[in-house]
């Protein structure tokens, strides 16, 4: 896709881009393992954490979402969308919520 862009389209920035994707393709994956590694040993209390990280920012973005609904709910008007959209809001709710009590236990370990 960013290939037909390039190739289709000019715009700003564009040999700049082109050079950076370039650039990026041609370092072998292997040459990163060294700083992947330091990186990991730098931050290794929060590798242990982070299972609880992600259980956390799908409650968030669960209850952004919930955020949404209402708001597109006070801006619609009445009637059968408006009511599936009310469902759907509070089932996204209720599952935010369910998501944040299943990680409260390992949160006292």
């Amino acid at each position: 896709m960013a290939a037909y862009a390039f190739s289709r389209f000019s715009f700003r920035l564009k040999n700049a881009l082109n050079v950076f994707i370039i650039s990026t393709q041609t370092v072998p994956p292997i040459t990163l393992l060294i700083p992947y590694f330091g990186m990991v040993v730098a931050f290794g209390i929060f590798i242990f954490k982070a299972g609880y990280a992600q259980s956390e920012l799908l409650f968030y973005f669960l209850m952004f979402v919930t955020f949404l609904g209402c708001w597109h709910l006070l801006r619609s008007p009445l009637g059968w969308r408006a009511i599936a959209i009310a469902a759907g809001t509070g089932v996204t709710a209720g599952f935010a919520q369910l998501t944040k009590a299943a990680m409260l236990p390992m949160t006292w370990a």
